[in-house]
């Protein structure tokens, strides 16, 4: 095999191995995350953040307001842009409150729509209106 040949080769072999990762092309967009608290009571939040099994975002104790009879907009933790994502990414999510942990998962798929973006968030519901749960940003690839 001739050096032209070769090269012709391993170029289009690298064109074919890159075809299906959009992933390594595509832009990094920022990540948000939050605790929101609709309970007439404070918590501390024990919270646990990583990325994709082996980055840590965040490691640390929140102190969560409590809710006012008469808000709106419930008082909470809100931690914007803490990391650059790419569609794909896992973040995992463990907060304790009271002794009980919550375990969460969201896989990053906002980065290609325009004007949405990557939020997490853990709900402190009210009392008579369902439990604590997570729920993530849905907008497919």
């Amino acid at each position: 095999m001739n050096r032209r040949a070769f090269l012709t080769t391993v170029g289009s072999g690298g064109f074919a191995l890159t075809a299906g990762c959009s992933s390594l092309l595509e832009d990094p967009g920022p990540f948000h995350f939050g605790i929101t608290n609709w309970r007439e009571r404070t918590y501390t939040a024990e919270l646990l953040l990583q990325k994709n099994d082996d980055e840590e975002l965040v490691n640390g104790r929140f102190d969560i307001a409590a809710n006012g009879p008469d808000r709106d907009d419930p008082p909470g933790v809100y931690l914007e842009i803490i990391t650059q994502v790419k569609n794909r990414d896992i973040i995992d999510a463990r907060v304790r409150l009271d002794g009980e942990e919550y375990r969460g998962s969201y896989e990053v798929t906002c980065n290609r729509r325009e004007g949405s973006e990557n939020n997490f968030f853990l709900y402190i519901h009210s009392p008579d209106g369902g439990d604590i749960e997570f729920g993530g940003s849905e907008c497919g690839v």
